[in-house]
């Protein structure tokens, strides 16, 4: 674990995400999509591919970097 990584229940780690979580994010959307359809806004399907994700997280990587996101916030 580095220090960047924290510990929650059983083998359950959160750190911040990274350009290289887009293929695993868009695998666990896709995997996930129809459960969380009634919850979720209307989604694009470029979303719910790994070149979509790499997109959302880069955006959301440049807000931060400008001070205008948090970690943890969506």
């Amino acid at each position: 674990m580095t220090a960047d990584t924290t510990a929650l229940a059983g083998s359950v780690q959160m750190r911040a995400l990274e350009i290289s979580d887009a293929g695993r994010l868009s695998a666990a959307y896709r995997l996930n999509r129809d459960h969380l359809a009634p919850w979720e806004p209307a989604r694009s399907d470029s979303f719910f591919t790994a070149v979509g994700q790499r997109a959302a997280i880069e955006s959301k990587l440049a807000l931060l970097l400008r001070g205008r996101r948090f970690l943890g916030s969506s």
